[in-house]
């Protein structure tokens, strides 16, 4: 049987220790990334894993129970004190106050990227071989992989990296 954070995560977010342990963004953190998949000996697996995941990152995970500080629907990333994920330690003149945000859509359970700096937002959906300057919005498909990094300096600081999930019900 799949554990309920299994079942309930939609979004998975490795990054340095000094962004994953940060006390601000403690309400995401789990204890162990592999708490995730701990589901029982024979079971099929729910999550297809993602090949180009670093394993030994500690992880944050957004589930269908977390709640968005300001907004319905939307987390925030950045370094303003609304942002529901914060992105510091070292890195505050790339990254804006609000920099970019991961959005549910309530019809269609899709995620989308939704850039927030007037820089942009530098991705990578191809383990960081080439980077698309995010400049509004962008679906993100079930069990892809992709990589943050602030517009002005990509390959420079890394945001973080993000495994999204199969869709999950979000009732």
């Amino acid at each position: 049987m799949a554990s309920h954070m299994e079942e309930r995560t939609f979004l998975a977010i490795r990054g340095p220790r000094n962004f994953v342990y940060n006390p601000r963004n403690g309400n995401f953190r789990m204890t162990s990334p592999r708490d995730l998949n701990d589901s029982s000996e024979g079971e099929d697996q729910r999550v297809t894993p993602c090949t180009t995941l670093r394993p030994p990152l500690p992880g944050l995970y957004l589930t269908t129970d977390d709640v968005p500080k300001y907004s319905q629907l939307r987390f925030h990333f950045g370094r303003s004190e609304h942002c529901d994920i914060f992105l510091g330690g070292g890195n505050e003149r790339a990254t804006s106050g609000k920099h970019f945000a991961i959005q549910v859509n309530p019809t269609s359970q899709d995620l989308i990227l939704v850039n927030s700096s007037s820089d942009g937002t530098a991705v990578s959906f191809d383990n960081e071989k080439s980077f698309i300057a995010l400049k509004f919005e962008k679906v993100i498909e079930p069990d892809s992989c992709f990589v943050c990094y602030p517009a002005r300096r990509p390959r420079m600081v890394l945001f973080s990296f993000f495994e999204a999930l199969k869709s999950r019900t979000l009732d």
